[in-house]
């Protein structure tokens, strides 16, 4: 009984399937008229209901893709491009770059929220079957709402330029790269009226596309040294440093060699006045002199020792005149015995600390102060160093240093993408030289602060503290000494790193502190938030020779770091 229910059934089903096909074979056109309206409701619900707050399809706003996204991350996302937007400050009548400044670091920000709402397909556009592929042609483009922060522009304005609105040029000068000398080419500088100089930068509307140029009425600046005194001296040390250069006994026939490659690592170069100095690098060439060339003194013709000794400064000077072309030979000079050998290590200065602590006596402000001589009397001094201070920018230092311990590890790339669209090489040029803010946040996040906590405890910098999530903490004698480490190529990272890191310090845009009260070629880091102000800096080219200079203040000004840093080089070349 029930088989025969079952066969009935299934003979039913097949009639009416072939009766319903027989009906669309003779109603084809009605039929596929059904089917696309049915498509089209399902089309238009969907356009209706999920595109009332994205993007049409394929919308592009300022070049960048953002369609079928919802309008609050367009909005976030277009903002924060906008905080990272370029400003090319230059001299009316030069094309020459006085200044790149980020948009954010000027107060100058723009809101992408209305132009984004607008750009949402109306309702009624909505519910046309296939609008949202094409709806974007009708999309209206409109401009976003900018905002100047008056006060922070004025702050900077100060801060980077200060009250004589004065932007210095930059010589030309010369930089090893790898076993070849580089021009680093000069910079035209300039002389505004703070006011216009405001005024020109809050007129700024920067732009996503491409860098916003403002011209500034200006009297040029032209630097003293020119690159073509900066060609000619590379053109004369590489036509001296060739192959091998030959030091000599100061009398008799004995002589050692250094390959030329090795002397050019030595030399650092400074353009203090109207002319490149070229000196070369204690610490580097010291083992060198030590173990080679000062044998070539130690032991007279009859086998007895010499009261005698080599005089350091002044070989590092004959092979200096050598590759400068000032003179013909290089020969090795002698001191008296009274004189010793440099020692490696920095000794405690007592008239340095009592100078720190009597300038900081009856000053606004608390300081900390940290100093210490990387060739010469190699003293060391200090004045509340190891007093800890919210660090400002200064932690991006240290930061740097944890990146480029992972770059010569594998675990981070130059190319890596970082932060608004910038790589991490683009990142780690603009945090240091430009002193960038969210680069640095993205980094410290993908290194993990525990991590660079870990980084600055292996180089003995236990007053630093990453761990205060309000404010990071340094001391003015762990940034010195991670400082003089650098200096001396002592950290543990490859040379080329280490120049790297050199590279962008000696590029630092804020030169107010350390760079105005000195004399030499400063390779600093500032830090500046609220009322605390601070540097870091290596000082090269002095007549002193090499030194560190760590001033960390809070209610002070970089004026007052400009003085000290004065009268500290003026002690510090009385030697």
């Amino acid at each position: 009984m029930a088989r025969g229910y079952s066969h009935n059934r299934t003979i039913y089903n097949q009639k009416r399937r072939r009766r319903l096909l027989s009906w669309i074979q003779h109603n084809y056109r009605l039929s596929l008229w059904g089917a696309v309206g049915v498509v089209a409701i399902i089309l238009s619900t969907l356009q209706v209901v999920v595109m009332a707050d994205r993007m049409p399809l394929f919308f592009v706003m300022d070049g960048q893709p953002v369609g079928g996204q919802s309008v609050a991350h367009v909005s976030s996302y277009l903002d924060n491009k906008y905080r990272q937007a370029a400003i090319i400050l230059q001299a009316k009548g030069s094309q020459q770059q006085l200044a790149s400044i980020q948009a954010d670091a000027l107060g100058v920000t723009a809101s992408n929220r209305q132009r984004a709402e607008q750009a949402v397909t109306p309702l009624w556009l909505r519910m046309v079957p296939t609008s949202a592929l094409w709806a974007r042609w009708l999309t209206p483009t409109t401009r976003p709402q900018y905002h100047v922060d008056t006060a922070q522009l004025s702050r900077y304005v100060t801060d980077t330029f200060g009250e004589d609105c004065k932007i210095q040029p930059q010589n030309a000068s010369l930089r090893v790269d790898g076993h070849k000398l580089v021009v680093v080419p000069s910079k035209q500088g300039a002389e505004c009226q703070t006011s216009d100089l405001t005024k020109a930068l809050g007129a700024a509307r920067p732009s996503i596309q491409q860098p916003v140029r403002v011209t500034l009425p200006a009297s040029p600046l032209q630097p003293s040294v020119s690159d073509t005194q900066a060609e000619e001296l590379k053109r004369t040390i590489e036509q001296r440093a060739q192959g091998t250069l030959v030091v000599r006994a100061p009398a008799g026939e004995r002589q050692v060699t250094i390959p030329a490659h090795t002397v050019l690592g030595w030399l650092r170069f400074a353009t203090p006045k109207d002319s490149i100095e070229v000196t070369l690098d204690s610490a580097a060439s010291e083992e060198f002199l030590r173990t080679q060339v000062a044998p070539l003194i130690g032991a007279g013709a009859s086998g007895r020792s010499r009261q005698a000794q080599l005089d350091y400064s002044a070989t590092r000077q004959a092979v200096v005149d050598y590759v400068t072309g000032r003179s013909d030979t290089i020969r090795a000079a002698v001191q008296s015995s009274r004189s010793t050998q440099p020692s490696t290590t920095a000794g405690s200065d007592e008239k340095l600390s009592a100078l720190l602590k009597q300038y900081t006596e009856g000053k606004k402000g608390s300081f900390g102060i940290a100093l210490t001589e990387l060739s010469g009397k190699r003293r060391h001094a200090e004045y509340n160093g190891t007093k800890q201070f919210t660090s400002a920018s200064t932690y991006k230092l240290l930061l740097a240093f944890s990146v480029l311990k992972r770059i010569e590890a594998g675990q981070m790339a130059w190319g890596d993408q970082t932060e608004g669209g910038r790589d991490l090489a683009k990142c780690f040029d603009d945090m240091i030289v430009l002193s960038d803010n969210p680069c640095p946040t993205a980094i410290a996040k993908r290194v993990g602060i525990s991590n660079i906590q870990k980084d600055m405890v292996s180089l003995g910098l236990n007053d630093t503290n990453f761990r205060d999530m309000q404010s990071y903490k340094m001391t003015a004698g762990d940034l010195a000494k991670f400082a003089a480490m650098l200096a001396n190529y002592q950290l543990p990272l490859k040379r080329e790193s280490q120049d790297k890191l050199l590279g962008a310090m000696r590029r630092n845009v804020h030169r107010r502190g350390i760079p105005a009260g000195s004399n030499g070629t400063v390779a600093d880091k500032v830090g500046f938030i609220e009322d605390y102000l601070h540097d870091v800096g290596i000082v090269y080219g002095t007549g002193g020779g090499t030194y560190v200079l760590a001033i960390l203040t809070q209610g002070s000004s970089w004026a007052d770091i400009a003085d000290l840093t004065k009268r500290i080089e003026q002690l510090h070349t009385q030697q």
